[in-house]
């Protein structure tokens, strides 16, 4: 559940619009903030549920548990507070604000014709 997420990670959630979100996220990569592909929210925003019972009943069984993947993710990112992430924190704080602003002009000039 969403709480072990944010009791391993040490960070809270932070709920944005669908839009927002995927918007935010192609900004970053265009900036080089991430490599990541903003379509991999889409597994974040409607992820993909399947039952395993074949896969058991044909021997398999997980590597990773949950929280075992989570806990290996998370030690290949940055310590939070480290000057790595507080370069990312301060670029990815950048792209909104510019992003922000870029919205807020639209709608200025929309209002305005």
């Amino acid at each position: 559940p969403q709480t072990t997420v944010e009791t391993l990670s040490g960070r809270r959630r932070l709920e944005l619009p669908a839009s927002v979100a995927l918007s935010t996220a192609e900004r970053l990569q265009r900036l080089g903030v991430t490599a990541a592909s903003p379509s991999e929210l889409d597994l974040l925003l409607a992820p993909i549920v399947v039952t395993c019972g074949r896969l058991r009943a044909a021997g398999w069984g997980p590597t990773w548990t949950n929280e075992s993947a989570l806990l290996a993710h998370l030690a290949t990112q940055p310590e939070a507070g480290s000057r790595t992430s507080s370069t990312y924190t301060a670029a990815g704080a950048t792209a909104a604000v510019i992003g922000t602003a870029a919205l807020v002009r639209r709608a200025r000039r929309r209002r305005g014709r």
